[in-house]
């Protein structure tokens, strides 16, 4: 009797945990949706040689939904 309460008292923290990481998640990725590149993320891309796909970059990200 006792052992089935902790384990249904593990289960629930971890189902619990699980829904925590989820939301916290869906916060971070709705904040950081729709952003233009910032001046490092560009200084990035000039070293790597990668500066023709900066407009490309930039319109991929005007085309992603603001909410998931």
């Amino acid at each position: 009797m006792l052992q089935s309460l902790i384990g249904s008292i593990i289960a629930l923290l971890a189902t619990t945990s699980l829904l925590l990481a989820i939301q916290v998640t869906e916060t971070i990725i709705q904040g950081s949706i729709r952003f233009p590149l910032t001046k490092d993320e560009l200084e990035v891309l000039k070293g790597s040689g990668r500066i023709s796909e900066v407009d490309i970059l930039n319109g991929n990200i005007k085309q992603f939904p603001q909410k998931l």
